[in-house]
Order: C-alpha cells, then structure tokens, then sequence
C-alpha cells in the first residue's frame, strides 16, 4: 500500500515539474570538497590563517599522494576514467579519508552501477521479524532513509516519529530552526546526510525526490551535502523526549540486512531509566492492552506509582 502511493506521488512530481535533478556524485567533485577539508597544519603544512582558500592546495596533494599537479588537475576536472588502486589509496591518505570515505571514493573511481534493488513483501516477512523482538523497540529503514517497518514496542515508545512513511532526513532538517541549538543535533544531522549519500542511488526516484526536495528548502543540508561526507549509521544514541521525566538517552545500533535494509536497534542498558521504561512498556504490551491505552504517558503514572510504594 506505502509503496503504491509513494510511485503515485512521484508520478505526479514528475507531471509537475516539481522534482529537482539531484547531480550524480563524481570523483572530480569528491577530490575538491574534501581537499577544501583538510587542514594544512594537521599534514605538516602552514595552518588555514595563512591561506586565502581553505584546505589543501593542489600542490600540497599532488605532493602528498606522489602524483603530478597536472594529473590531480585532470582528476578534479573529469578527464581521467581509469585509476590505479594505488594512486587511490595515495589521494585517500593526502585527504585523510576514513574506511568509509576511502570506500566512497573507490566507488566513485569505479564505472558500476550500485546493485539493482528489488522490492521485498515488507508487509510479512519484516513485519513479523520486527513484532517477532517483543523485548526489544526497533524498527528499519531503505537507503532513502525512509521508515519501512516499526515494531510495536518502538511504536507505543516514539509514536509520531516512529511511523511508517517518515522519512529520516527530512525529520531531521524540516524541525522548527529552534531545535538546532539542541544537543547534538549539528553531529547527528551532519551524520544523516552523509548516511544519505553513503546507501542512496541517485537514480532512485524517492532518492531525488528526498535529496532535491531538501537542497531546495534547507540551507544547512545543503552546505552538509556538498561536503561530500559519505558513512553509514552504525551506532549512537537519540536523547527523546518522554513525558514525565524530559528527554531520556536510549543507546542505539545499526543492523544491516541482506536486502539492502537497516533495523535500529534501541538498547537498554541495565538499571538505566532507558530500561526501565521500555520494561514496563514491554510488560504491558504483553499483557495484551490496547494501543490506545499503552503509551508513555501510562508507563510514567505506573512508574511513579511504583516508586512512591517501594519508597513507603
């Protein structure tokens, strides 16, 4: 059902002319943004003050890869197609690229498509994979960062994020300006774009229709996406919001499956409040209560009431 309106709304984007043409990342691009990323003093050059362009010069990489200047000028410019594995592992150490940006750029250097993408029954087998974690708030998410399945758990938890069509990124960068001032939230935005980029196809529809969508309405995504940051989201933790006691830490990770999905684990360390609440969210859960009744606003009245009785 999710999937046939999604191709319905796009369908009619196209029809529109509302759909912006998300440009397809290119080695030449990647290799310029992320060497105005480097700092010079961090590679044993004068530091930025100095300077009157950021990051590295094309001297100073040519140097550090032990490559021409006239060959990176033609690698920043497209003209090369054909790149030797250790010329690539010269410019990922002059760009000082961690295990995921050196992958992104061996892609790049690399005339191959991503994997075809099939369409999986995620009414039925992932459906019943996630109710089937009854002690554990999950739910998963496609390389578009949109939320394809969530268990009941997570749901009576985050209910309102926790929904099946919200898009991740979009959730991330369409909030009041307000809660950017928040916690962590310039280090978990910068990390959802650069999960965007990492698992996303641009020849995707839903990938052009999320990533056009928010280059035309945001700036700070904008300025974040052409970084060229390219990882996926393995672990962290998400401060949420639970009525009763203000925003409360649940640790998460990342689990990646066979066809191309990802299920966020939400843990609970022992003792902590996170476990706590999820304990007594799990317990009536299974004690068959309605959905409507199993909330957060329930588990706190139990959990206080609990409290002041082992208190007196």
């Amino acid at each position: 059902m999710y999937e046939g309106l999604l191709a319905l709304e796009l369908f009619f984007d196209v029809l529109r002319g509302l759909r912006m043409t998300v440009p397809k990342p290119t080695l030449a691009a990647y290799l310029k943004a992320r060497r105005s990323l480097v700092r010079p003093e961090d590679v044993g050059y004068p530091p930025a003050a100095t300077r009157r362009v950021a990051g590295l010069r094309r001297e100073e990489v040519a140097e550090l890869a032990g490559i021409s200047v006239e060959y990176l000028i033609q690698l920043e410019q497209g003209r090369v197609y054909q790149i030797s594995d250790a010329v690539l592992v010269n410019l990922a150490d002059a760009l000082q690229l961690d295990a995921y940006g050196r992958e992104y750029l061996f892609r790049l250097s690399r005339v191959i498509p991503l994997a075809t993408r099939t369409a999986t029954n995620l009414a039925t087998a992932t459906d019943q994979f996630l109710d089937e974690w009854s002690f554990t708030a999950a739910y998963m998410f496609d390389a578009n960062l949109d939320i394809v399945a969530v268990n009941p758990l997570l749901h009576a938890l985050a209910g309102g994020f926790a929904e099946v069509g919200n898009n991740l990124a979009e959730m991330m960068f369409l909030m009041p300006a307000e809660h950017r001032g928040l916690g962590e939230w310039a280090t978990t935005a910068k990390g959802t774009v650069e999960a965007l980029r990492y698992w996303g196809d641009t020849d995707d529809l839903r990938f052009q229709r999320v990533v056009g969508g928010l280059l035309e309405r945001d700036a700070d995504f904008k300025r974040i996406w052409f970084e060229y940051g390219a990882r996926p989201i393995t672990t962290g933790s998400s401060p949420s919001p639970v009525e009763g006691y203000g925003f409360v830490d649940f640790p998460w990770h990342v689990i990646q499956t066979p066809e191309g999905h990802h299920v966020v684990v939400w843990g609970r360390k022992k003792g902590s409040l996170a476990d706590e609440i999820i304990g007594r969210l799990q317990a009536r859960l299974l004690s068959g209560e309605s959905e409507g009744e199993t909330n957060v606003g329930v588990i706190r009245e139990a959990t206080s009431a609990d409290r002041e009785s082992d208190s007196a």
